[in-house]
Order: C-alpha cells, then sequence, then structure tokens
C-alpha cells in the first residue's frame, strides 16, 4: 500500500455481512502497520477492530441465547413426559 491515511472496512460473512466496523489508518513511509479485527460473537453485534489485539463483542448475549434455546428444547421435550407422569398419579 501507499504511505498515507487509508479508510478500512472489515466485516464477517455468514449467511449475510454482519460485525461491520470502519478504521482510519495512516501508514508511514517504511513501515508495516498491523490491524486487528475480531468479528462479534452473535450477528447483532459489531466487530471489533484497531491497531492492538481486539476481543470480539456479544458473547453474553450469544451464551444466553444457547441457553434459552437448550431450556426451550427441554421444556418442549419433557413437557409431554410430565403429563403424562402427573395423569398416571392422578388418575
Amino acid at each position: 500500500m501507499r504511505c498515507g491515511p487509508h479508510f478500512v472496512v472489515a466485516y464477517s460473512t455468514w449467511l449475510w455481512r454482519h460485525g461491520e466496523v470502519e478504521l482510519l489508518v495512516d501508514v508511514e513511509p517504511g513501515t508495516v502497520t498491523d490491524i486487528y479485527y475480531a468479528p462479534p460473537h452473535h450477528h447483532l453485534a459489531k466487530g471489533s477492530i484497531g491497531l492492538v489485539p481486539q476481543r470480539g463483542k456479544g458473547l453474553v448475549v450469544a451464551v444466553g441465547q444457547v441457553v434459552f434455546l437448550a431450556g426451550f428444547a427441554l421444556y418442549l421435550a419433557a413437557a409431554p413426559l410430565l403429563a403424562d407422569l402427573i395423569d398416571r398419579l392422578t388418575g
């Protein structure tokens, strides 16, 4: 790349673009400028970009989504069994 200011756009792709972020970087003559990008943990969060290593955003929400879906699936699987057990015990 030529030296001078550059506008960097980074994003992740999985089914569609998400985690899009932008950074203005000034590249000095004869130097190397490392840019670090960390994708988000879920599609609603933005990514992280910078000149130092980054961490992805949205981990708490992503874990919450997994826990919710697992609990809902367990409920759907166990509800008919519990209803049948209650009918047998009371019936």
